[in-house]
């Protein structure tokens, strides 16, 4: 393109530039004129049941009195209500007022850019404790500085009227409402309710190195006093970088369809929310790092209930407890819940981004009470991009429980701060020499998944895991179909329940039941201690249809492990001994699969033994317990005991089958002073091909001991060492003084028992062919009869009982004996003709005949053949 060129497109790009502008300026114009009237003019317009607006100096604040009063309630009516930003609307009233209702009936959208706030007559900072309702069934839109300074809890709602414990209501339809001293006990919604917006600047919210949370710079936003209510129910709820704030008080957020009533009850922490009568919701979305927080010295509740709840970009619902108790969080979705993403704002160093989150704390120096609840009930549920749901210990007691109930869950992909997934941890919180709080002692609380499909992936994790003093949780999930696959910069995907520094408490127990369990492409299901002292937990799994685990990658193989393992400090490589315990496993299913490198480990050594971070463990091993059909270790699967310290190290395997294929490995063996382990072996047949090998060896110590029950040992065999083909071995390398026990229990068969010599001499096949049958280049003997040989030749051949076959095959058409068609039942699909004789010697057939039926008659004496034989060449073929 040459310079003139060039200039030319510049001016007309320009011109282009300078309509779009204007168009969009006069757009703007025009909306702005029909959303506010008087740009920068409060807009508090009221129209009856005695509602007076001070309209002398209201162009910014308005004070609003008067209004009708019945008992504690007082009605107030309004045309319009918009508060601009700077700009304050008051609600004066009586200390005797409970409850302040107001309705806007204008059908314009409620903006609120200033604040709004409470007063007792004659004061001018005493916000008294009155409850304020704020309907508009046309909407609600608070701007980035909205602030409520009120006295009581705050439901701001698109409802179009307010229900009354005597039955009136309060609507914005009727002019002149009849008013009530009730109380109010529900917010009915019209055809198409309007939506409820909240604007911010983001929530500001970080994570401390040992991650606790900071909420130190966090703006209040939209905030109650403490022990308050502060709901938002509309058609649908969006909070776009704004924040609530109701310490240690309750926040509802509601997202409601049409014609719905959702109820009200007064207690002595605000007002809860009933969404039982509602049929259909709206969805519920925060984003750009929006915040609703109920933590305080005992934490408080959230609750969102709508069709598709989302949070992304930072998004946060929290709940934590400063002093003691424990906080809820209850997240209600008829369709779906999708938490998205990690805050986009970086904190400066130590601190990292927040991920999106739903979490509950409690918090350094607090002591929980084992109260806290965090509740998710949805159709499908995603967590994605390092969001993540969780209970954490930092401080004293016990946690409480996150229960997860959905149809579809999916735990996918990781941050480069933040991995995606569900957890119930104790926090690694440890004081410096000031520090007046104790670390992290409480123990950590339970994670329990229901679901119908179960999907952790790309590094996704779902841990118990304890980084502190303090016992962690169990985890407990129930699914049809579970799968664990993948990794990310973070490790591998994982089911996880680990007491992961030394001076850490007791790691909790994972239990699984399943039909389907699937393990692959490095993902893990682990227990596993890293304490000086305290025992790794078990991992027990019931799988009605299979396990299956398979593969590797580079954190680690596939596979199940429960063990109990030192750390190394990466910077200057010095080891934190462990002496815990493993954990035991114990799996029952129809078919155990193992392959390609996957791994059954309850030992003291690492998944990966070329890890930078980990080192074998000190303490005693754990048991390995199956339960199978079908047991199959195929291309170099590992099932291992494996031991360099300790006892224990035990392998149990029951099963019909057991089959090791292409040098798998099935072992208790140890090194160091640790003696081989015990391997069991119950089944009715084990196979053993391509250089696959069962192994209680020993390197320092005594071989172990290696006992096989079966019907039959195929392809391998004990050796007194290893070769290149498939070995049952028990050696130690001390020498063989030192090997431990192989035994090997199978059927004493001896095969030459139970036989009988055959006559030599047998019958002229001569004498025995009907002359009547001759030999043709077609011919065929077919013998049919219900019989068989006996089990030796010295046995007599007894008489046999006929078996017929009686079964019914329904809706089939059939021809009975009279030649009629009928769809009933059929007959039996063989019935034998059922002949009277007489007891007579049998006669040898010579001929037989075609009858007019077509059947075929065998008959002794030759007569005239109805049928040439010769000529249908029907003979003895």
């Amino acid at each position: 393109m040459t310079a003139q060129n060039h200039s030319q497109s510049a001016r007309y790009y320009d011109s282009q530039r300078n309509k779009q502008t204007l168009f969009f300026g006069i757009a703007l114009t025009i909306v702005s004129s029909t959303i506010v009237a008087k740009p920068g003019i409060a807009d508090v317009i009221p129209n009856g049941l005695g509602t007076v607006v001070d309209v002398q100096g209201c162009t910014i604040s308005c004070f609003v009195t008067g209004g009708s009063t019945r008992g504690t309630n007082l009605f107030h009516s309004f045309e319009e209500f918009s508060v601009p930003v700077s700009g304050t609307a008051t609600f004066q009233h009586d200390e005797a007022i409970a409850n302040i209702i107001t309705r806007v009936t204008g059908g314009s959208a409620s903006r609120i850019n200033g604040t709004i706030q409470t007063l007792l007559d004659g004061s001018t900072d005493d916000v008294g404790t009155a409850d304020l309702f704020f309907i508009n069934p046309s909407g609600i839109v608070f701007g980035a500085n909205a602030q409520l300074n009120i006295g009581g809890s705050f439901i701001g709602s698109t409802a179009e009227g307010i229900q009354f414990d005597d039955g009136t209501e309060f609507a914005v339809d009727v002019a002149d409402p009849l008013l009530t001293i009730s109380v109010p006990v529900g917010l009915q919604f019209g055809r198409d309710p309007g939506n409820i917006r909240v604007a911010g600047g983001g929530n500001n919210i970080f994570l401390n190195p040992d991650s606790t949370i900071n909420r130190s710079d966090r703006p209040t936003g939209l905030g109650v006093p403490s022990g308050n209510t502060l709901a938002l129910v509309g058609g649908t709820v969006n909070l776009n970088g704004g924040n609530l704030t109701a310490d240690a008080g309750r926040i509802e957020l509601g997202g409601i369809g049409n014609n719905s009533l959702v109820t009200l009850d007064e207690t002595n922490r605000g007002w809860v929310l009933d969404y039982s009568a509602v049929e259909t919701f709206g969805n519920i979305q925060l984003s750009n790092a929006a915040s609703a927080d109920v933590s305080g010295d005992d934490a408080g509740t959230l609750k969102l209930q709508g069709r598709n709840i989302t949070l992304q970009e930072g998004s946060t619902l929290l709940a934590n407890t400063l002093v003691s108790g424990g906080g809820t969080i209850a997240l209600n979705a008829t369709e779906s819940l999708q938490l998205i993403g990690t805050s986009a704002t970086v904190p400066a160093e130590p601190f990292t981004p927040l991920p999106t989150s739903a979490y509950i704390e409690i918090s350094t120096g607090a002591t929980g009470d084992g109260s806290s609840e965090l509740t998710i009930a949805t159709t499908d549920l995603a967590l994605r991009d390092g969001a993540q749901i969780g209970l954490s210990m930092a401080g004293l007691g016990s946690s409480g429980v996150v229960t997860v109930e959905a149809d579809t869950i999916v735990a996918e992909r990781d941050a480069p701060t933040a991995f995606s997934g569900l957890f119930a941890a104790v926090l690694p919180v440890f004081p410096g020499p000031d520090d007046p709080f104790p670390p992290s002692l409480g123990t950590g609380g339970d994670l329990v998944i229901n679901t119908n499909t179960l999907q952790v992936k790309d590094g996704a994790q779902i841990l118990v895991n304890t980084f502190g003093i303090g016992d962690a949780g169990n985890l407990t999930i129930t699914a049809q179909d579970i799968e664990v696959s993948g990794f990310s910069d973070f490790g591998a995907s994982s089911l996880q329940a680990a007491s992961e520094f030394p001076p850490t408490g007791q790691g909790g127990q994972i239990t699984i039941n399943t039909g389907r369990l699937s393990v692959t492409n490095g993902g893990q299901i682990a227990t596993s201690t890293a304490s000086a002292s305290q025992p790794a937990g078990d991992i027990i799994i019931q799988a009605t249809d299979f396990v299956e685990l398979q593969g590797t990658a580079p954190p680690g193989r596939s596979g199940l492990f429960a063990t109990a393992v030192s750390l190394i400090n990466p910077e200057t490589g010095e080891v934190a001994e462990s002496f815990g315990e493993g954990g035991n496993i114990v799996i029952e299913t129809p078919k155990l699969t193992v392959r390609d490198g996957a791994t059954i480990n309850v030992g003291n050594k690492p998944s990966n033994p070329d890890s930078p971070v980990i080192a074998p463990g000190n303490g005693p091993a754990g048991n390995l317990t199956v339960m199978a059909d079908l047991i199959q270790l195929d291309a170099g699967a590992v099932v291992t005991a494996n031991t360099v310290d300790g006892d224990r190290a035990n392998i149990l395997l029951q099963a019909d089958l057991i089959t090791l294929l292409d040098e798998s490995q099935l072992t208790t063996d140890a090194t160091g002073a640790a003696t081989g382990g015990n391997l069991i072996i119950n089944a009715s047949a084990v196979v053993g091909f391509d250089n696959s090998d069962i192994t209680a060896n020993a390197v320092d110590n005594f071989g172990g001991r290696i006992t096989v029950t079966a019907n039959g040992v195929f392809g391998t065999q004990f050796r007194e060492q290893l070769t290149p083909l498939s070995d049952i071995t028990a050696t130690s390398a001390l020498g063989p003084q030192f090997n431990g026990v192989v035994e090997l229990n199978t059927p004493d068969v001896d095969p030459s028992r139970g036989t009988a010599e055959l006559p030599s001499g047998l019958l002229d096949p001569d004498t025995q062919v009907i002359a009547a049958c001759e030999q043709t280049t077609t011919s065929s003997l077919l013998i049919l009869g219900r019989g068989g040989l006996p089990q030796s030749a010295n046995q007599i051949i007894y008489g046999q009982t006929l078996w017929q076959d009686f079964r019914w095959v329904d809706n089939q058409d059939y021809q009975d004996e009279s030649g009629q068609i009928s769809q009933a039942q059929s007959p039996p699909l063989f019935q034998a003709n059922r002949l009277e004789t007489n007891a007579q010697n049998v006669v040898e057939a010579q001929h037989w005949v075609i009858d007019s039926q077509g059947q075929i008659n065998l008959i002794s004496q030759a007569h005239t053949p109805v049928i040439d034989i010769d000529k249908h060449q029907h003979g003895c073929r």
